[in-house]
Parts: C-alpha cells; sequence; structure tokens
C-alpha cells in the first residue's frame, strides 16, 4: 500500500484488532502479494511460500488483538512474515534427521 494510505492502514489494523472480518480481508486481499513475495524470495518454493502466506495470515488473525496502535503495518506485515519464514526455514535444517550430517550439535 503506498504511504498515503498509511491511516487507512492504521484504520483497518485497528478494526481488525477489534474482530472486523470485513477489515482482515481487505488487509489479506492488499498485503498477499507482499506476503507471498516475500515468502517466495525466502525459501524459492511456490508451494511452501503460499502455505507459509496463509500461515501468516493465519498467525495475525489469532493474534489481532495485538494490531492495535500499529505505527506501520506494512513493515509489520514485513517483518512478520519473514520472521516466520526464516524460523521455518531453520526448523526445517535443524531438526533431528539431520543430527548426524551436523555432528557438532
Amino acid at each position: 500500500m503506498a504511504a498515503h494510505n498509511l491511516y487507512n492502514e492504521t484504520d483497518l489494523f485497528n478494526k481488525v484488532a477489534l474482530g472486523d472480518e470485513k477489515a482482515f480481508k481487505t488487509i489479506f486481499d492488499s498485503y498477499w502479494p507482499q506476503v507471498y513475495g516475500t515468502s517466495l524470495h525466502l525459501t524459492k518454493k511456490p508451494e511452501l511460500a503460499r502455505d507459509l502466506s496463509q500461515d501468516i495470515f493465519v498467525k495475525l488473525w489469532e493474534n489481532r488483538e495485538k494490531l492495535a496502535g500499529i505505527a506501520n503495518p506494512s513493515s509489520y506485515s514485513y517483518t512478520l512474515s519473514r520472521n516466520l519464514v526464516i524460523d521455518t526455514l531453520r526448523k526445517k535444517v535443524f531438526n533431528a534427521f539431520n543430527i548426524d550430517f551436523f555432528g557438532w550439535i
């Protein structure tokens, strides 16, 4: 979303924090390209990126009460996306099946 829509984005996040499903749908539609693009850039796998993007929006909804007062929704969604993708990739690399490969663990 453009910088001039920052007020609208903040307002939408505040509405979602109160449980407004229409506002969440608007955020989903607006932020999907950014969230999916971040996920795809980090994973290089379209199917995994789609799954992670859906997980990100589920997490956003489940933790919606924390959205009230977010000053920069675009940065928040990017950071949330990046962190969830990195955490997922980290878990895939450092799982029990890879312990033999990483002898120093």
